[in-house]
């Protein structure tokens, strides 16, 4: 079906949507991990379908998978979010809404979603299809929203018909590495890399 498609039809229609690891996308899909649990896939939006790319595909196109990847990201600075912010200036929780196309996959463009600077990163999750949440890390202290956010995930994946993940990952240049958050009553725990650490002394 995509190899029927006129160029300017899979050019305009390139999306990044975000699926769980293991789920069907082919044999070669163009995608990049989310932790270990998820995964964006690079699709053509058709009507309602979410049309995956392979890499067969882009090669019977004559196109670059990252060539591709990069059309979709400049596709989706046009797409309309609902971006809502909850807190302070020190620990602001984004909450982001695809209106009409999937924004989960807005991730991969996270510091122009949120419309903000990102040198250390942000804690984010991916609770369903539509929406992410995330916190720009401002310093060690903010931190200390993970097992909030962690939370706050389950509460949004709770009657979800198709929910993604309940993890929380810290998201640092284009990558995503689970900071395996564990709430405990009141303490909250988690797994910190070492390049956030050396980044927030």
């Amino acid at each position: 079906m995509l190899l029927a498609l006129k160029p300017a039809q899979w050019r305009r229609a390139l999306r990044l949507v975000v699926a769980p690891a293991g789920s069907d996308i082919g044999t070669d899909p163009i995608a990049r991990p989310v932790g270990d649990s998820l995964v964006g896939v690079l699709c053509v939006l058709n009507g309602n379908d979410a049309l995956v790319v392979p890499e067969h595909v882009a090669a019977a196109w004559r196109m670059r998978p990252w060539a591709l990847w990069n059309t979709a990201l400049v596709n989706m600075h046009a797409d309309q979010l609902n971006v809502q912010t909850f807190g302070t200036d020190d620990s602001t929780l984004f909450s982001v809404n695809g209106t009409g196309m999937p924004g989960a996959g807005h991730v991969f463009r996270l510091d122009k979603a949120l419309r903000q600077r990102l040198p250390l990163g942000a804690l984010v999750s991916l609770p369903i299809a539509n929406a992410f949440c995330a916190v720009p890390i401002r310093s060690a202290a903010t931190l200390g929203m993970a097992g909030f956010l962690s939370q706050l995930t389950g509460e949004l994946m709770r009657g979800n018909p198709a929910p993604l993940s309940h993890e929380v990952f810290w998201a640092h240049d284009g990558e995503f590495t689970n900071l395996r958050v564990r709430v405990d009553g009141d303490d909250t725990h988690l797994s910190i890399p070492e390049r956030l650490r050396d980044l927030l002394t």
